[in-house]
């Protein structure tokens, strides 16, 4: 017996998710390198997916918890400062040193 996907939750969204990762995998190079990754590890494809999918949830996540597009690149995280009264946005370097 092998572990399978949780059934648990709303079949729909998790079929709509299942498609938007087949997608991804294809044009998204963050989601393609993930994928190939995984591969690489000895996973079987469909368990590949699945942890692709998991990554695409954390990229969605993070885009609307950051309000910030996405970026291909892995971005940058901005820190708000409060200086002397005045707002400023400073590159958080532990944030690009964790990628």
């Amino acid at each position: 017996m092998h572990p399978r996907m949780s059934k648990a939750g709303n079949k729909r969204l998790r079929r709509i998710l299942w498609q938007c990762t087949i997608v991804a995998m294809r044009y998204n190079p963050i989601i393609k390198a993930h994928y190939e990754k995984k591969l690489a590890a000895g996973k079987k494809k469909m368990v590949a997916l699945g942890h692709c999918m998991n990554k695409l949830i954390h990229i969605i996540w993070a885009v609307l918890t950051y309000h910030e597009n996405f970026d291909f690149n892995g971005g940058i995280r901005l820190k708000k400062v409060r200086k002397n009264g005045v707002l400023l946005f400073l590159v958080d370097k532990s944030y690009k040193d964790s990628i």
